[in-house]
Formats: C-alpha cells, sequence, structure tokens
C-alpha cells in the first residue's frame, strides 16, 4: 500500500488526499486551469466541479488503484500547492511514469524538484521501479528542467503524441533507470557527508 505521507524536508510534505481535499484541490485546480492546461492534456477538463474532484479522488483510493498508482497532494509550508502521480508501480515490468503540476504562484523555489526527487527514492527503494519517465510537452521547458536538474537522459521526442487543447503537440521523453538513480543518490549523499 502506498504510504500516506512522505516527508521531503522541513517544507515540503507529500501527503494522499482524502475526500476531504476535494473542495481545496479543485480550488487550487480551478485557479491554475489555464496555467496547467496550457501543457496538458485533457484531463482538468473532466474537473468541472467539486463533485468531479470528489469522483476522480475516490478513483485513486480504490485499493485495486492505489498498489499501481501514487497520488500525492505537495503540501509546501502549510499549503497545498501542486500533486505528483507515480504511475505503473505495480507493473510486472517495473516501468512507471511521473506526472506532476505546480500551481504558478508556488514555481521557481524548487519544490517540484525536491518533491520528485523522494517520489523518485519510494519508487526505486520501496517499489523496486527499474525504470521512471517523465513525458513533458517540449514547450514546457520548466518540467523540462525538472528532469534534467534529476538526471534524467532526454530519449528524444515523441511527435504529434500530447493532445492539449484539441491538438496534437510534441512530448519530449526523459527516463531515468535505478541503478542511475542509487548510484546519484549515494554521490549526494557521500558529497554531503564529507567534511567542508
Amino acid at each position: 500500500m502506498a504510504p500516506l505521507t512522505i516527508r521531503v524536508d522541513y517544507e515540503i510534505l507529500l501527503r494522499r488526499p482524502t475526500l476531504d481535499d476535494a473542495e481545496q484541490l479543485f480550488n487550487m485546480f480551478d485557479a491554475n486551469r489555464e496555467h496547467l492546461s496550457r501543457w496538458d492534456g485533457p484531463w482538468l477538463d473532466k474537473i468541472k466541479t467539486v463533485a468531479d474532484q470528489r469522483r476522480a479522488i475516490a478513483e485513486y483510493l480504490k485499493p485495486e488503484t492505489e498498489d499501481v498508482d501514487l497520488f500525492m497532494l505537495i503540501i509546501y509550508r502549510g499549503i497545498l500547492a501542486g500533486t505528483l502521480s507515480a504511475r505503473g508501480l505495480g507493473s510486472a515490468d517495473k516501468n512507471g511514469y511521473l506526472g506532476f503540476g505546480l500551481s504558478a504562484t508556488a514555481q521557481g523555489r524548487g519544490i517540484m524538484t525536491r518533491s520528485l526527487r523522494a517520489a523518485l527514492d519510494y519508487a526505486f527503494r520501496e517499489c523496486g521501479m527499474k525504470r521512471m519517465s517523465i513525458h513533458a510537452a517540449t514547450g514546457n521547458l520548466r518540467s523540462r528542467a525538472v528532469a534534467s536538474r534529476l538526471g534524467f537522459t532526454f530519449m528524444g521526442v515523441d511527435r504529434r503524441s500530447l493532445l492539449v487543447r484539441g491538438r496534437y503537440i510534441d512530448k519530449a521523453v526523459y527516463t531515468m533507470l535505478a541503478q542511475d538513480w542509487l548510484r546519484r543518490r549515494a554521490r549526494e549523499s557521500a558529497r554531503r557527508r564529507a567534511p567542508a
């Protein structure tokens, strides 16, 4: 079963949503609808009311879903800042992918980079994943920069594969292998322990 919370650092907590979060989550999505829908698929168009949001949360909370998908709220200094999902965690081939969105007002603080780092630790260490991917619209420079900062390998462009606002756009594909991530984290840990 997916963890209820993942403490990222002193500022950020990842927390599984409850049905009580529906209104707050809907309000965040609704306030950022234009911002988020610039680069993402049509899923946001399905969330038009708090009731729609409650149904979406209920789907994520089903026992058969929580073993394969990790959907978390990103709480930054006690305020809902965005969401993060890790899909395919229960897949037989141990290949999954990450999806994420951050409110416009929360950007530029390293929140997503830190949150994804914690999600990758969970996916590779706790779930035994072998490979995780990030797919981002080629024009979504912020998401692509996060993938690069985390050390993902750019695999290429999947042409006209992402439906956004009724048209298909190109998607950049990034991957991270478990052994590369674990080596990277070991190096980071060794640097932190090294005397100044």
